[in-house]
């Protein structure tokens, strides 16, 4: 998330395919990036179990992220749930893309 004075705040996800999951449609750009605008955080939930587990086990760690649930409830709120955290927001706008890694 990041904040400017005077510009809304702004939230950007990048959700990157495992290899295996890739959607033919994607081959050439298997990440997608979210970003939403004027972003006010209604909740914040991070797992401190798995938090200190993640920092003791460096093979772990790079599934600190991986999205378990990502939902939309209009008009305009979201839920992200990764294996750390969960993460409720509203956002006046959001712009989608996708990429290559």
């Amino acid at each position: 998330m990041s904040y400017e004075p005077g510009l809304a705040p702004r939230l950007t996800t990048l959700f990157v395919y495992e290899p295996e999951w890739v959607p033919d449609s994607l081959k050439a750009t298997p990440a997608i990036v979210l970003a939403f605008d004027d972003v006010r955080i209604t909740e914040w939930t991070e797992d401190a179990e798995a938090l200190v587990a993640m920092s003791t086990d460096a093979e772990a760690a790079p599934s600190a992220g991986q999205t378990s649930l990502f939902d939309w409830h209009p008009p305009n709120t979201f839920h992200l749930e990764t294996l750390l955290l969960s993460l409720t927001f509203t956002a006046e706008r959001a712009e989608v893309s996708v990429r290559p890694t």
